[in-house]
Order: structure tokens, then sequence, then C-alpha cells
């Protein structure tokens, strides 16, 4: 997997070789309109299934790549990075489903351009989803489960203002209401600066206004970064990933995330979705690299979550 380069918007190889691998696993394959790839197979008593979603791009800078093991870790030759975001987590998934029944509740979302902002999971069809519930493997220590996230809201600006004025100004507010905030480096097109906002609840206009009032910006423009999700702790899909883990003997930890992009959409479109961690370490760097321990560690999860999945599944029916 790691050997095909798969840069945002040039990832069709690599879905090529992934769907002659999930064909040998009795997988029909779809493609939505955007070209994001959904792979399921029937089971005999049509249980809902449970779906793994990933995506397929990576940050690429062109180089061949080679993937070499070193000290425990799979890493790459150095000439690019090693696409372990969002691969290694891909790798343990049909590393275990190759091990396992055929006839098994799974459906497995492959997305494209996610590197680029998640294009692919904003334009997913969602109506050939069969799914409700899902979990993706996409950042993260080993053991973490991230059941929610803030929203992202994105908001340029122009102000007859001195930056360093306004910036000052907006963070003095936001420290008052507990707001999270930060300014990107550089600010788009036609405007002084671009300020980014974290919050837990998606009705922001109120605080999105006071901040152009105390900017005194005399043009704007807001843009939804990213949705936020909320899961329950007593949700079903939690307490298998949970039970997984314990399973595994790691204590696991619950993380309540400030951005958590594709896991975010995918909550949006009506998946009730949690994000497990793959351990991958210095993701996107030509360093990228992960331990094959953790390697290991996650096949036993994913492994522990069909089972318990599974068993669930039947127990409901």
């Amino acid at each position: 997997l790691a050997r095909i380069d798969s840069p945002s918007g040039n990832e069709t190889a690599f879905f090529d070789y992934v769907s002659e691998l999930l064909h040998e696993m009795s997988f029909s394959i779809q493609y939505d309109d955007y070209g994001n790839m959904v792979a399921y197979r029937r089971n005999k008593n049509n249980y809902e299934p449970i779906l793994f979603a990933f995506h397929g791009d990576k940050v690429s800078n062109g180089n061949v790549i080679e993937a070499i093991i070193e000290d425990g870790y799979v890493v790459s030759n150095g000439m690019n990075s090693l696409g372990a975001d969002n691969k290694a987590a891909i790798a343990c998934l049909f590393s275990v489903l190759q091990k396992r029944e055929l006839d098994e509740p799974v459906e497995i979302l492959i997305t494209k351009m996610e590197e680029e902002g998640f294009i692919g999971a904003r334009n997913l069809d969602r109506t050939i989803i069969k799914a409700t519930v899902g979990i993706t493997m996409d950042g993260g220590n080993v053991g973490e489960v991230t059941i929610s996230s803030k929203y992202w809201t994105s908001i340029a600006m122009k102000s007859d203002k001195k930056r360093e004025e306004v910036e000052k100004k907006l963070k003095s507010w936001a420290a008052l209401k507990n707001y999270a905030i930060w300014f990107s480096k550089n600010a788009c097109p036609g405007y002084d600066l671009e300020m980014n906002l974290l919050t837990c609840k998606s009705d922001n206009d109120e605080i999105v206004e006071e901040i152009l009032r105390q900017a005194k910006s005399m043009r704007q423009r807001v843009t939804r970064k990213c949705p936020g999700f909320s899961i329950p702790l007593d949700h079903d899909i939690v307490k298998i990933a949970i039970s997984s883990i314990l399973d595994l003997g790691v204590e696991p930890k619950i993380v309540n995330d400030e951005i958590s992009p594709e896991v975010c959409v995918l909550n949006s479109k009506g998946i009730q979705c949690i994000n497990i961690g793959d351990g991958v370490i210095n993701e996107h760097e030509l360093n990228e690299k992960v331990l094959i321990s953790d390697l290991e560690k996650n096949c036993v999860i994913i492994s522990n979550i069909l089972d318990k999945y599974k068993h669930r599944t039947t127990a409901s029916t």
C-alpha cells in the first residue's frame, strides 16, 4: 500500500490496487459521483454493517517511495512521506479481514482528497452507505478514542484598523469569553486577517457577529470549515471500542478533540462515527513512521471490534 504513491487528486492507482484486494475478499465495490470508494459484502442474515472509513490520498512530493523496516518501525526511504496516514490503518483492517469469515457485517469507505480539506468526505453520496455507525482510524495514539470535536469557523475580515491592533483586541475578548481562537499566518486575498474560531455548538452566529463588531470589519467572509460532533459515552459503538481496547490490555483514553475533520464530516452526514488512534508518528513528514508493535495492536483492536459488533448485532436481532 505504501509503495503506491497517491497524492490528493491522483488516487487512481492506489484505488485500483485496493479494489483487487477487496474483490479477493468477496467485497462488491461502488463509487459515488465524486470517486469515493464504498465496499460491501452481503451477510446471510442481512445485518446492518459497521463502517470502517479511511482516506486513500496522502501528502506527497512526487518522489518514489520505498517502505523499509528499521528499529521496529515501518519507515520510508526518506525520499517521500510513508503514507502511513491513512494506509497503516487500511493495512491493519485488510490483514484482519483476510483471516476472518467472509460473512461479516462490514462496510468500507475510502475517500479521496482528504488532505486538501476532506473534500471527498464532504462530497460523499450518503445514500450508498448502508451503515449508521462507524470507525475511523486517522491520527492519535493507540488506545485513544475520540468521541467529540468542536465546530471550526473561519472568518476573513477587512478592517480599517491595523492587523496587530485587531488581533490584540480579539485575543483579549476571546480570553474573557473563554473561546478558542487563532489567526492564520496569511489572510486570503482581499482581506487583512483571517481568524479561526472553535465552538462547542454549531449555532455560533451571535459569536461571529460579535467578532465582526469587535474588529469593526467592513467586509468579511465566513466559512464553516468543519462540523463538530459528540457521541455519548454510553453509545454502543463507544462501549465496543473501549471494551476492545481493554481486552488488549491497554487503558483506553477518551478524547474530546479540538478538530477531527473527516470523522466530523461523516457524523454530519448521519453516520455516528468515532476515531480510534492509529499510532502514526510524524504524519506527512519525510520521517513519518509507525511502530510494528502498534500495527499489531491495531489488528487486535479491529478484530475485537468485529467480534463484539457481530455479537451485539446478533443479540439485538
